[in-house]
């Protein structure tokens, strides 16, 4: 019975630390890329605010905004 109680505590505690890993790495992002989305198209920059996979897409179709938009979604991944 104990080692079934350490065995839940761990798999709990494990899932608990990549949820909250997980979402201050998120925060993290979104307040790193909305410094750096001044002059993107509105629809644009509310994608890339959602995640890089999402700017990476919403890059593809932002024309000349493109490279801007592939730069502030890097930068904010990486510094977020």
């Amino acid at each position: 019975v104990a080692s079934a109680l350490n065995d839940v505590t761990r798999e709990f505690g494990t899932a608990l630390g990549v949820a909250l890993l997980g979402a201050l790495l998120s925060a993290g992002y979104r307040s790193s890329v909305d410094d750096r989305l001044s002059g993107i198209p509105r629809d644009a920059a509310d994608t890339a605010r959602e995640g890089v996979a999402n700017a990476v897409e919403a890059a593809g179709g932002a024309g000349p905004h493109r490279q801007a938009l592939l730069d502030a979604a890097q930068r904010s991944f990486v510094d977020g």
